[in-house]
């Protein structure tokens, strides 16, 4: 939703609306550098992520890969328990607006094409 600026004092109904309807839209784009036009990508909308768990788990009919994102504070990879449980003390962090910024995510990749599941680190590149 667009942010909208007005000088007229809400309702807590309007806020609550607001607040129930956020959302992210993800664009997803896997490509192997090694095989040409292999790129494939997919589009999630309106996507609402886990905020007690500090998860984001994209699951779609249009796209066959499975990923999985937990918010992380290092470049570690852990064992996935730590992770998670890590993930949920971030996550009431940020609720309690004491952490402002995530620098990093550990991800999690299914392929449609085998059961493997691969972990990675992402980290927040500010330009």
């Amino acid at each position: 939703m667009p942010i909208y600026f007005t000088d007229r004092v809400r309702t807590l109904d309007e806020i609550n609306y607001e607040i129930s309807n956020l959302g992210l839209n993800i664009n997803i784009k896997l490509e192997n550098p090694r095989v040409a036009n292999s790129a494939v990508s997919c589009i999630v909308e309106n996507y609402k992520p886990n905020i007690e768990k500090g998860l984001i788990q994209i699951i779609s009919e249009s796209y066959k890969n499975i990923f999985k994102f937990i918010l992380s504070d290092s470049l570690e990879l852990n064992n996935s328990e730590d992770e998670g449980n890590r993930s949920v003390e971030i996550a009431k962090n940020i609720r309690a607006e004491k952490i402002n910024d995530v620098e990093f995510l550990t991800g999690f990749f299914e392929s449609s094409v085998s059961t493997k599941e691969y972990k990675f680190k992402v980290k927040k590149v500010n330009l």
